[in-house]
């Protein structure tokens, strides 16, 4: 997309703008100013399907936004900043790049409603929820810039990082693997085709429920023609993707130096299951640059234990400990960490247990301390089973061990692919039906 592309906006806009970037934005804000959306309202959708509520203009007025009359000087602090990036906000969210609704625009009035982040540098739930106590439709980008107290204020969490993506050879001799849980094959393939972007000498450690469910990815990872050396395993149905890692695959742990553990997640309770998998999949190992600046990270820091993204937008009112403070309390003191207590300042927790992990941080875990014995019968549970206490702990155990967490904020790097299966997945018009 270039800057002098133009699209209509929706009726309830009602003009025809250019798309912002860095170097035409008093442009673009004047027009906005010179509209009837000077004295408008922040908008509600009233449909479930949130993104097809944009685009069909499913609102309803909730509340006024006192900040669209910031002056010039104002908005021209906030983009001289680099807080807000067009080019990061439009390939991290595939949804606004498919309305053609301006970047900013949808930023300001419903991004930062739905936890997304104008850019690399400003995390909006961290900021909204450490400094802003009421009006929590204000945006919290505006918030800050109109603030006459800076000084000192975080935009981030202490553990928030960027991986630098510019190196493209991985010198490291470190061992590494993949431990990839199989219980939907049919995801396997996007898994393989992401496998075969990264460097050939990580090893492939894949787990899967039943004989047949084996002799299905197999056939997958012998198609693809991959060069990673690959182990099978048939483990119970138990745990979750949990106990494959910590019990399935226990043996294994000694042999190498950093694991990065993905799933074949599918998350049915979710309408978003799709595409917060297809988003942890493609910052983990989207690419060789992304696999290399997290090994490089690593290396350079030994006192990091575990590397994840930050969570996905849409699952970020969700995580919490929602219940489960008592269940990981009492776990953990099993493990022989007597002086746990749940407290604001604990690290924040890692949805959907996809990370890469330094494989010394997690003693006792990786040392056969757990069994599948130990893990409940599979009922669909959505809490409270070990499964979810060891997803919480994964950022928990590297810190108790002496090890710090790192979440790291980056673009997507496959972004064509990421927007087209987004649009799949949310039968967008526009979706490439011929694959990604």
């Amino acid at each position: 997309m270039q800057g002098e592309l133009k699209y209509t906006s929706p009726d309830w806009i009602g003009f025809t703008f250019p798309i912002i970037r860095q170097r035409n934005w008093i442009h673009s804000w004047w027009r906005l100013r010179l509209t009837s959306l000077r004295n408008t309202h922040i908008y509600e959708r009233e449909s479930d399907d949130k993104n097809a509520a944009t685009r069909k203009g499913l609102i309803k007025v909730v509340s006024p936004i006192p900040y669209m009359n910031l002056s010039e000087k104002k908005v021209g602090e906030l983009l001289s900043t680099g807080l807000f990036d067009a080019d990061y906000y439009l390939s991290m969210y595939p949804d606004v790049y498919l309305s053609q609704l301006d970047p900013l625009l949808h930023y300001l009035y419903f991004g930062h409603i739905e936890n997304r982040n104008p850019s690399t540098k400003f995390d909006t739930q961290f900021y909204r929820s450490n400094y802003m106590s009421e009006n929590q439709r204000f945006c919290p980008l505006i918030h800050y810039l109109m603030r006459e107290d800076s000084g000192g204020v975080k935009l981030r969490s202490d553990n928030a990082i960027e991986i630098d993506i510019s190196e493209k050879q991985l010198d490291s001799n470190s061992r590494l693997a993949l431990q990839i849980h199989v219980y939907y094959p049919s995801h396997f393939n996007e898994i393989v085709t992401k496998v075969k972007k990264i460097p050939s000498r990580i090893d492939l450690l894949v787990s899967t429920t039943s004989e047949m469910e084996l002799k299905t990815i197999a056939q997958i990872a012998t198609r693809a023609s991959l060069q990673n050396k690959t182990e099978f395993r048939v483990v119970n149905n138990v745990g979750r993707d949990q106990a494959p890692l910590f019990v399935g695959f226990a043996d294994t742990w000694s042999k190498y130096d950093y694991i990065c553990h993905l799933h074949s997640k599918q998350s049915p309770h979710t309408e978003f299951g799709d595409r917060w998998r297809n988003y942890l999949f493609d910052q983990l190992i989207g690419s060789r640059s992304i696999v290399t600046g997290i090994i490089s990270l690593f290396e350079r820091d030994d006192n990091i234990g575990v590397i994840y993204p930050d969570n996905y937008f849409e699952i970020k009112p969700y995580v919490g400990w929602n219940g489960n403070e008592e269940y990981v309390t009492e776990f953990l003191k099993k493990a022989g960490f007597t002086n746990f207590e749940i407290t604001e300042k604990e690290p924040d927790l890692l949805a959907g247990s996809m990370c890469w992990m330094r494989t010394a941080a997690y003693a006792p875990l990786n040392h056969s301390f757990l069994s599948y014995s130990h893990f409940e019968p599979e009922e669909g549970q959505l809490e409270g089973t070990l499964a979810h206490i060891l997803e919480r702990c994964l950022t928990v155990i590297p810190v108790l061990n002496g090890y710090r967490t790192c979440k790291y904020f980056n673009g997507i790097q496959n972004v064509e692919a990421y927007r087209n299966a987004w649009a799949k997945s949310h039968g967008h018009p526009d979706a490439d039906l011929s694959g990604t």
